[in-house]
């Protein structure tokens, strides 16, 4: 509904999530018992995006979204533009969304980043990866949380237990030697 209270898009949806980027993730029934779970992309106008059928899909960040479109899972997740076009091939088991122009992505389990062309700027090295926030992103080597920036580079070497992202210049941290956060 907009802001006067007036339904704009019926609700004729089994579920629906908030709109980023002038498109909203829609999933028009429910279905049990089946990874092909009907989700589509709704235009802020009220028109229809897309009807492409997606096992897994996330919001648009950065132009693009992560999506798994259905009966293709064993080729992976890939990355689609706002025409439905898939622009980055679905190639990876695990991926998180584009933050700061790079996006975390699993090879044969080990993390690594790619940019927005596809192309590996940050090769698959590390046991889980977070996304970029304010320039730096948390990664785990060794069991430990390690800040690097955007070339790769160790920025905070490992000394935490658990590391989360930036917010406001600030970063909640587990140290590994005590436990204190």
């Amino acid at each position: 509904m907009d802001r006067n209270g007036k339904i704009v898009i019926s609700p004729e949806y089994y579920d629906a999530y908030p709109f980023t980027e002038g498109l909203a993730l829609i999933q028009p029934f429910h279905v049990i018992g089946s990874r092909a779970i009907r989700r589509l992309y709704h235009r802020q106008n009220g028109k229809d995006g897309w009807l492409e059928e997606y096992s897994q899909a996330q919001a648009f960040s950065e132009g693009l979204a992560l999506v798994e479109i259905a009966g293709e899972e064993k080729w992976g997740l890939g990355y689609i533009d706002q025409t439905g076009k898939m622009v980055i091939s679905q190639e990876y088991k695990k991926a998180s969304s584009f933050k700061e122009g790079l996006a975390a992505i699993a090879v044969a389990d080990k993390w690594g980043y790619i940019d927005k062309s596809g192309r590996t700027v940050i090769p698959a090295q590390f046991s889980d990866a977070h996304s970029f926030a304010e320039g730096l992103a948390s990664v785990e080597i060794a069991d430990s949380g390690v800040y690097i920036d955007k070339t790769g580079k160790m920025i905070i070497p490992p000394r935490f237990e658990m590391a989360y992202d930036y917010t406001e210049g600030l970063a909640a941290v587990k140290a590994a030697e005590n436990g204190a956060s």
